[in-house]
């Protein structure tokens, strides 16, 4: 029973990285067709709401693998695999493919720095022996590609990302544009993908909802997150995606920055104190 249970968890893996390589797929086919001028486009749209479904996968094959206790090495480094292609690999096609690549050779740079900070982080992840169900040492994958790819979603949404802003004021702060991406994307996407990418091979500690994961608690959290993710559908599900997923990163930040701050001076007291004694 235990190892038929077993392969729901590592489909629900595989349904992850085949989001990723179909977001790659369709990130490389949107370029093509702004290639020829197609105005009937929508770029990149469906391809990061592939990474959004990927991140589902993502957080439902971890779910159900403690649940029905069928955690396993060939799972885990599936997972990996699959984190790499989704939150690693295509998070950098896209972002490269939408914007970075009129930034030249730094734009190559900069994606290829995200890529490897990703690998990185998952490699660091694999090589802990006791896993920590409260924090996560780093940003997870997950959560790095889901601000990248909701910011994509949110920035068509709020139509900025092509059109020019309805506010005169900010035209003129911000500027004219280059190609077809506004010069508010060609700053701001690279700078946040620069950041995420250290926040990921950083040590800073964010919340970890691993802790949450028990069987006396799992209906009230799965109903919890229905009713949640049921509600971002129903609101407006490009801002709310992206409120979520920064929102995360910024409380993990400030958390992560605050816990190091108080380790520092818990280790500064205690040096004192043994100095005192001497």
């Amino acid at each position: 029973m235990k190892k038929q249970l077993s392969i729901i968890p590592n489909l629900l893996t595989t349904g992850n990285l085949v989001c990723g390589f179909l977001a790659i797929i369709l990130a490389v086919n949107d370029a093509l067709k702004l290639a020829n001028y197609n105005d009937f486009v929508r770029p990149f749209v469906f391809s990061s709401w592939l990474l959004l479904l990927a991140m589902i996968f993502d957080l439902l094959d971890g779910i159900v693998a403690r649940l029905t206790k069928t955690d396993s090495k060939f799972g885990m480094q599936l997972d990996s695999l699959a984190d790499l292609t989704s939150f690693g690999v295509a998070p950098a096609v896209i972002l490269y493919l939408a914007v970075l690549r009129y930034h030249g050779k730094m734009g190559v740079l900069i994606a290829a720095i995200y890529a490897v900070c990703a690998a990185l982080r998952l490699a660091r992840f694999n090589l802990i022996d006791k896993v920590d169900h409260k924090n996560f040492a780093g940003l997870p994958t997950p959560a790095a590609a889901g601000v990248l790819a909701s910011y994509v979603l949110f920035s068509h949404w709020g139509e900025w990302y092509y059109a020019s802003s309805p506010i005169l004021f900010l035209d003129k702060v911000i500027g004219w544009y280059a190609e077809n991406v506004t010069n508010l994307n060609m700053r701001v996407i690279p700078a946040m993908m620069i950041l995420i990418a250290l926040l990921m091979v950083s040590n800073l500690r964010f919340i970890s909802l691993k802790q949450y994961v028990k069987k006396e608690r799992a209906p009230f959290i799965v109903f919890v997150a229905v009713v949640l993710l049921i509600l971002i559908l129903i609101i407006k599900p490009e801002p709310m995606f992206f409120a979520v997923t920064l929102g995360y990163v910024v409380f993990g930040l400030v958390r992560g920055v605050y816990l190091e701050l108080k380790r520092e001076g818990k280790i500064v007291k205690k040096q004192k104190e043994k100095a005192h004694g001497r």
